[in-house]
This record gives structure tokens, C-alpha cells and sequence, in this order.
């Protein structure tokens, strides 16, 4: 009994999900696989670009939200099962929120998350004030 027990304990370890710290270095994010690159985020005008595609912060979201930069530019391309359906993503944490705002790694939409940025309808409709654009 022990030894199943033990298993099961292991195989929940053996499916932990661990995002991929960035770093900035000048306005460069470093840490992005290749198929992601060029990446850069400008903390001054709040854009954010990767490859080809570029997203500007909505003021809404800028003005009621600090970001934690030194603690959390974190991101995900590499999610296995239980997250098979949940999009590649980069995040930035917020001095609000562990989670912050995360955004689709493709596509540059700001994704809501129920325990991030975009929880309520206020937050939602602020989403929907990101600007992205190709490059």
C-alpha cells in the first residue's frame, strides 16, 4: 500500500508544470526559444514585441497595474498534459497579482485568467483596449 501510494505521489511530481523565467536585458527578452525571437519588451512606452507581431499595453491596464519586472517576466511553450489545451504563453506579474497579466506567445492576445488579470468585467473590457499589430 505504501509503495502505491508512493507512485501515485511521484507521477503528480512527474506532471508539475514550471514556467521558464525571462530576463531583460536593456529592452531584449532573453530566454525565448528561437521560433519567439526577436523578443522585446520597452518598460517605457509598454510594447511588447515578439517575432513579428507587436502589442501595446492598454492605458487602462498600465495606470492601475505595477508591473514586478524583477520578479516575474515568465513564459511557457512547452506544456505537456493536463495543460495540452492551454495556449504557449509569456506573463508579467504585477505587484497586484502572482499570476499578473498573461498573454498568447502566437497570437499576442492578452489571455484572461481567472486567477490573473481578468477576472472582472473592469479588467476584461481593458483587455479588449490592447493594440497588436504585425510588424
Amino acid at each position: 500500500m505504501k509503495y502505491a501510494l508512493f507512485l501515485i505521489v511521484l507521477s503528480s511530481f512527474a506532471h508539475a508544470h514550471q514556467d521558464t523565467v525571462l530576463k531583460l536585458n536593456g529592452n531584449k527578452l532573453v530566454g525565448l526559444p528561437n521560433q519567439y525571437l526577436p523578443a522585446s519588451f520597452d518598460e517605457s512606452t509598454n510594447i511588447l514585441k515578439i517575432k513579428n507581431r507587436q502589442l501595446i499595453f492598454a492605458k487602462c491596464f498600465v495606470e492601475k497595474e505595477e508591473f514586478d519586472i524583477e520578479h516575474g517576466i515568465y513564459a511557457s511553450w512547452y506544456h505537456r498534459t493536463p495543460y495540452n489545451d492551454l495556449a504557449n504563453y509569456i506573463g508579467f506579474k504585477t505587484k497586484k497579482s502572482r499570476f499578473g497579466l498573461v498573454i498568447n506567445l502566437d497570437t499576442l492576445e492578452p489571455i484572461p485568467f481567472s486567477f490573473g488579470y481578468g477576472q472582472t468585467e473592469a479588467e476584461i473590457e481593458c483587455l479588449s483596449q490592447f493594440k497588436y499589430k504585425k510588424i
